[in-house]
């Protein structure tokens, strides 16, 4: 040791350094390319996927009522009708019937058990149950985002899987708990719900959904800008905007999928009283979490592990003292 100088250490520090540098950098290098080879396998996979086949026949269309018959109109007109391969015209109603439907999406393990219901026009039909009872599973099948095993679903007499998957979605409005905006004018996240509308409509439909009160209050009002899925608002504002965009779409049926959950109790005041107006005379299926929101639907239907085990009116299912009678007490206690 008596001859290791200072210029021995540094030279041997050096001498590591160059040495463990190259195997740092491999090491690291290594990762960043299992990393990227994981991200290729999953965008691979999404690229061999096979299309949608679509079956549908049917499609929406635009209709005017003249010497009391339905005819075809190339413009928007308020009025729908579906159009059979042959060309004839039905009226769009919003009748949707479920009849012994099962449905799982693995064949392991099934989500929906002989499942039968049905929304007569303007009805409000609501779900309750446990997270994982299946409650949103049956919108995304009037959504055909999937297809089900067994049984029957019909839409004004139709087999949904006759319906032109377009055509379908189009004809309904969707109210989600998770809001999607983005970068843009306000006014221009509320037209994404129909690209036509006027300034004047957009303003209408923004009263009607409570949202009009807020947006005035913004440093650009209609033309404040959003960024980053509406961060500058509140979530009870984000919810009164996509509202406003589903009565601007102004769709014959419409799915609500816990709208309220995440909001305080003033909001979900403005909220229901917005959501009332817009399912006012159309077919609404309702999932909700605080069964506030639901009292005043034409049924309600209490669903455990894919079965409907109660349904009935609010008053019908307290007067049960079943599944619902608990929920709703745990929810109000001492409230009627």
């Amino acid at each position: 040791l008596g001859g290791f100088t200072l210029g021995s250490l540094a030279s041997f520090l050096q001498f590591n350094r160059s040495f463990n540098q190259p195997i740092t950098q491999i090491s690291q290098q290594f990762n960043s390319i299992i990393m990227a080879l994981a991200g290729a396998q999953r965008v691979f996979e999404l690229l061999d996927q096979q299309p949608e086949q679509d079956q549908g026949q049917y499609q929406l269309v635009n209709v005017r009522k003249s010497a009391g018959q339905l005819r075809e109109c190339p413009q928007r007109t308020g009025q729908w009708a579906w159009k059979s391969p042959e060309g004839k015209l039905i009226p769009l109603q919003g009748d949707v019937r479920f009849e012994n439907v099962d449905f799982g999406y693995t064949p392991e393990k099934q989500v929906l058990k002989q499942i039968s219901l049905f929304a007569k026009p303007g009805q409000k039909i609501a779900f309750v149950g446990a997270t994982g009872a299946g409650k949103t599973t049956i919108t995304n099948l009037i959504n055909r985002f999937y297809d089900i095993d067994e049984g029957s679903i019909l839409y004004d007499g139709i087999p949904v899987n006759q319906i032109r998957k377009e055509s379908l979605r189009r004809s309904l409005g969707i109210v989600l708990q998770d809001t999607k905006l983005f970068t843009g004018t306000v006014m221009d996240n509320i037209r994404y719900g129909r690209l036509d509308a006027t300034e004047e409509e957009i303003v209408a439909a923004a009263k009607l959904a409570n949202a009009d009160a807020f947006i005035q209050q913004l440093p650009q009002g209609y033309q404040t800008m959003l960024s980053g899925d509406g961060g500058a608002l509140s979530q009870g504002q984000r919810q009164l905007v996509t509202i406003a965009r589903a009565v601007l779409a102004d769709r014959p049926v419409l799915i609500l999928d816990e709208a309220t959950s995440n909001v305080d109790t003033r909001t979900e005041v403005l909220i229901q009283e917005a959501m009332d107006r817009l399912m006012a005379g159309r077919t609404s299926f309702v999932v909700a979490h605080r069964l506030s929101t639901i009292r005043n639907a034409d049924n309600i239907l209490v669903m455990e592990h894919g079965d409907v085990v109660e349904q009935g009116t609010h008053r019908e299912l307290l007067a049960k003292d079943g599944v619902y009678a608990r929920l709703y007490n745990s929810q109000f206690e001492g409230c009627d």
